[in-house]
C-alpha cells in the first residue's frame, strides 16, 4: 500500500505538479472522518448499585430464583471460583460439576445441595456457596393503595417495600400535589397495615402484619418477595 501511494504521488507530480499533489492530500483529508466512523466503539457495561437492605439475608428464608447471582468457591491450591447466574429454567450450571436445580428452594437448601455435588468432583479443600446479587422480581399490589399495579422490586425486599412503592407520590402523576416529595406511605387511610393478604405463585396464602414485624423482627409477618407475589 505504501509503495503504491509513492508511485501515485510521483506520477501525479509529473503530470500536474505541486498543485495536483495538494489536491490529492485534500481528498485524503476529506475521507479521513468517514474512515474513523467505521471504528467499533468501546463497549460500556451498565452498572447498578446493590439494593439497600434492613438486615442481612437469612439463608433459611430467602428463596433462590432465576437471575440470582451466586459465587462458588473451591479453595484448593490454586483456588477456583465461579460467578454464576441462575438460568431462566431455575438451574445453576457449575463448570466441571454439572447442572443443579435450585429454583424455589431456600438459600440454605441450595447451598447444601450444591456443596454435595461439588464434593463428588473435588475431594480436597473447602467449598463455599454465596449469594452475591439478589435478583429482581415482578409483584402485583392492589387494594387501598395510591397506584395499584405491577412493580419490579429486588427479591431481598419485603412486602412493606412493595406497598411503599405503590403509595409513592410521583411527580409525573396526573394532578400531583405540590408537596410530591413528601415521605412515602401516603395511601388511603382505610388501608390496613395489620391485615395484608399475600398470595404466592404456588397458591400459598400469607397474612402480613407490619407493626408486628417491626416489634418482633419475625420475618413471617413481613416476608421477602418472590416472583408472582400478589399483595392486597
Amino acid at each position: 500500500m505504501i509503495r503504491f501511494r509513492s508511485w501515485l504521488i510521483a506520477i501525479t507530480l509529473l503530470i500536474g505538479g505541486e498543485q495536483a499533489i495538494a489536491q490529492l492530500f485534500d481528498r485524503e483529508k476529506e475521507t479521513l472522518p468517514s474512515r474513523q466512523t467505521t471504528t467499533t466503539p468501546a463497549l460500556t457495561m451498565p452498572t447498578s448499585a446493590p439494593p439497600a437492605m434492613d438486615a442481612p439475608i437469612s439463608a433459611e428464608t430467602y428463596f433462590i430464583g432465576p437471575s440470582d447471582v451466586m459465587l462458588i468457591g473451591i479453595w484448593t491450591s490454586p483456588p477456583i471460583t465461579f460467578t454464576l447466574t441462575v438460568t431462566p429454567e431455575g438451574t445453576l450450571v457449575i463448570p466441571t460439576v454439572g447442572e443443579v436445580k435450585v429454583s424455589d428452594k431456600t438459600l440454605a437448601a441450595v447451598r447444601a445441595e450444591v456443596l454435595t455435588e461439588i464434593r463428588k468432583k473435588y475431594l480436597t479443600g473447602n467449598q463455599t456457596v454465596t449469594l452475591v446479587t439478589p435478583r429482581k422480581v415482578v409483584v402485583t399490589v392492589s387494594g387501598n393503595v395510591r397506584n395499584p399495579g405491577r412493580y419490579i422490586i429486588p427479591a431481598s425486599d419485603r412486602v412493606d417495600r412493595a406497598i411503599e412503592e405503590a403509595n409513592l407520590i410521583r411527580k409525573d402523576m396526573p394532578n400531583a400535589p405540590e408537596d410530591w416529595e413528601a415521605p412515602r406511605l401516603r395511601g388511603d387511610q382505610k388501608a390496613s397495615v395489620r391485615n395484608i393478604a399475600l398470595r404466592r405463585r404456588d397458591g400459598e396464602h400469607v397474612r402480613v402484619d407490619i407493626p408486628k414485624y417491626s416489634a418482633t423482627r419475625d420475618e413471617r409477618w413481613n416476608p421477602m418477595l418472590r416472583e408472582g407475589d400478589e399483595i392486597f
